[in-house]
């Protein structure tokens, strides 16, 4: 509520007229983004069996910086992924309702533009091999960084086997709050 004070670079935290992140109600959707996984031709390749290059605990959230190369299509767009971090309880509501977890992977295409494919965590008696990879690499204090080059993480190992997404144009979820950002948050969990 006071981020829009605290800089004039951050008056679209509170004058922004398409700012994330919202409530999806199912009843309301209509359609809806479905892309396709195709890391022949990089319709979608995010990370597959690539490693971690930095974990950082940035003082809001875990964010992992990920190797060049992992890319995806939207429309006639393609994006790098950048980096990704996780919100908890989710920022993104369904029916009004939160999620344990999310996790947003950020990416820039060439123009500078950004897109966020956001996956909604649900608890699992399933162990998840890469989140417990993160676990065990945590930076003990804010700030601190770690760069872990012999662990390796596959981030497509844990997405749906649907690629059905909600889409909206939104923006960051922290200052800047910067909008025309394209955000697919995944149905499934």
């Amino acid at each position: 509520a006071n981020w829009k004070s605290l800089s004039p670079v951050y008056a679209l935290c509170g004058e922004g007229k398409h700012q994330s992140p919202v409530n999806i109600v199912k009843s309301d959707v209509k359609g809806g983004a479905v892309w396709k996984l195709d890391y022949k031709t990089t319709s979608l390749r995010i990370a597959h069996n690539q490693h971690m290059d930095e974990i950082i605990d940035n003082g809001h959230t875990i964010q992992v910086t990920v190797d060049e190369g992992s890319t995806f299509a939207f429309g006639d767009k393609t994006y790098d992924l950048k980096q990704f971090h996780f919100h908890t309880p989710s920022e993104h509501t369904v029916d009004g309702q939160h999620a344990p977890m999310e996790m947003h992977m950020v990416h820039q295409g060439d123009d500078g533009g950004l897109a966020v494919i956001s996956i909604l965590f649900q608890e699992s008696d399933e162990p998840n091999k890469n989140f417990e990879k993160l676990i065990a690499n945590l930076p003990n204090a804010k700030g601190e960084s770690k760069h872990i080059t012999d662990e390796k993480m596959e981030l497509q190992l844990y997405m749906p086997k649907d690629n059905y997404a909600y889409h909206y144009v939104g923006s960051l979820t922290t200052p800047p709050c910067s909008e025309d950002v394209q955000w697919l948050v995944l149905r499934d969990p």
